[in-house]
């Protein structure tokens, strides 16, 4: 559930948000309505890239490991996020639900290790978490010269990742289409042709605030197709006529 979220005029220039691509950027703010109160939130990539960015051609995972990289955002537990200093740079209203994810600090949970990039001191927005190593209370095994633990290989668990068909579904939900049917043979049909979620995005605002139905939706994107293709046609079919002129003059 996204909620309301305020930024500081010094977000813009500070030196770990310059250092951001745009995209990362924008995404990183998204991240802080995805937050509950106490900056906590669980941690799943394609559903922030089809509620955040679901217009945009971008690596969604690209992304959040450039933020994570830099420590703007921590892992922990089993598939949890949060910010650090979160509560003490926004300002939550009171009534907002109190969180019900752990606390990344107890010592039953552990931040997760990431292979992004260093982690930087400052940030004007959220500011530092503070000095000290990084929690990790998991209990492995030691070696017995150096009493260090070994190191470990951690091996990413896939995660179902849905159909373009409902990919595109969810997208349009999320803009306040309703009646959205994965299933569709006419949806799947315009996919297998070409069709991306880009075109899905941009026609489906135009419906949703003409109030048209889902229907209209694949029509108007079958249209949108069909002109396209008819000016390739045209473009190619000039092409060697050009050519051909070009040739009678020299």
């Amino acid at each position: 559930m996204a909620r309301i979220r305020t930024i500081k005029p010094e977000f813009f220039t500070s030196e770990d948000i310059v250092s951001l691509s745009p995209l990362a950027r924008i995404l990183y703010i998204a991240l802080w309505c995805e937050a509950d109160k106490e900056g906590r939130m669980t941690w799943k990539p394609a559903t922030f890239k089809l509620r955040y960015m679901p217009g945009d051609a971008c690596d969604i995972h690209a992304l959040l490991d450039e933020i994570v990289g830099r420590g703007l955002v921590k892992l922990y537990g089993d598939g949890l996020a949060y910010i650090p200093q979160f509560s003490t740079h926004q300002h939550i209203n009171p009534r907002e639900s109190t969180s019900q994810l752990p606390d990344p600090h107890a010592s039953s949970t552990r931040e997760a290790r990431v292979s992004t990039g260093a982690i930087s001191d400052v940030h004007a927005q959220v500011g530092r978490e503070g000095k000290g190593k990084e929690g990790n209370t998991r209990h492995v095994a030691t070696d017995p010269t150096s009493g260090s633990p070994p190191p470990d290989e951690e091996t990413e668990i896939p995660k179902a990742v849905p159909s373009m068909a409902g990919a595109v579904c969810v997208a349009l939900k999320s803009l306040g289409m309703g009646q959205v049917n994965p299933g569709n043979q006419n949806l799947k049909n315009l996919l297998d042709a070409g069709a991306d979620i880009g075109m899905f995005v941009e026609i489906g605002r135009e419906c949703v605030a003409n109030q048209k139905p889902f229907a209209y939706l694949l029509a108007a994107v079958k249209g949108r197709m069909s002109d396209d293709a008819a000016g390739a046609v045209i473009a190619t079919a000039a092409k060697p006529r050009g050519v051909a002129m070009l040739a009678g003059v020299i």
